[in-house]
């Protein structure tokens, strides 16, 4: 990867951390090598002078990217190892409950740390597919001469071809943190009193109120679903239910 800088009651609980390292012992194949993990991603934060990326010179609003070898040119000869994974390095749940007077909570969490993946598809303006805000503020002529916030680099759309430049070159300009904590489910439900219930001739009865994926928890959420980094897909969808539990 090319380096870049830029632009009552009881109480319950249950948890769960996971650690993934997934090292290289031996017999490295392309990019890949030993002691590393197996999804290490290429490339570190830097700057670099006024050089385009394998012959596409710069235009303002570009991306900057280190010359490593000092050659005058770069590409794919400059890309360097940043020690950061597609896989998560961590993963982690925890399941929290209690009930008190016929009232019962529950919660379950769930999350990932020491992750990094790219996000730089959302970036390909040229295709009109960005669903998120990530191009509110990129770089425009006019944008920079009225000394607005500008966080990401020009929209590619004016670039020699697709999948060229600096701003389509892998780099650590678009890698992006993808750690989050996300309360996975939600259960809220209240069962009626036995003694209210036995002159209908019921047994029980629960009420409850249940949700899905209801709040994420990210460092980098304007690039959207944390899991869904890249693919410039929509993210998981909110689901809401309600029910009632009666026995006879």
């Amino acid at each position: 990867m090319l380096q870049a800088e830029g632009l009552y009651t009881s109480w319950s609980d249950l948890y769960a951390i996971d650690g993934n390292g997934n090292p290289i012992l031996s017999e490295p194949v392309l990019a890949l090598k030993n002691g590393k993990p197996y999804t290490n991603l290429n490339g570190d934060p830097v700057y670099q002078k006024d050089l385009g990326y394998a012959g596409v010179p710069l235009q303002p609003g570009s991306i900057r990217l280190e010359d490593i070898n000092g050659d005058g040119m770069v590409d794919d000869k400059d890309r360097v190892r940043t020690g950061k994974t597609r896989d998560p390095i961590y993963n982690f749940g925890l399941t929290v409950g209690f009930n008190y007077k016929g009232f019962d909570v529950s919660a379950l969490f769930a999350g990932v740390a020491g992750v990094a993946r790219g996000g730089m598809s959302e970036l390909h303006f040229n295709k009109q597919q960005s669903l998120f805000g990530v191009d509110a503020n990129r770089f425009t002529l006019e944008r920079y001469n009225s000394g607005d916030r500008i966080d990401f680099p020009i929209a590619a759309y004016n670039q020699q071809a697709a999948g060229s430049g600096a701003d389509y070159a892998g780099n650590t300009f678009f890698l992006i943190d993808a750690s989050y904590v996300r309360l996975q489910n939600l259960v809220i439900g209240y069962t009626f009193n036995k003694r209210f219930l036995k002159k209908m001739g019921i047994q029980s009865t629960r009420l409850f109120l249940s949700g899905d994926n209801l709040y994420t928890w990210a460092p980098n959420k304007i690039w959207g679903d944390p899991e869904n980094l890249g693919n410039i897909g929509y993210p998981l969808t909110k689901t809401y239910n309600i029910g009632v539990n009666i026995n006879f």
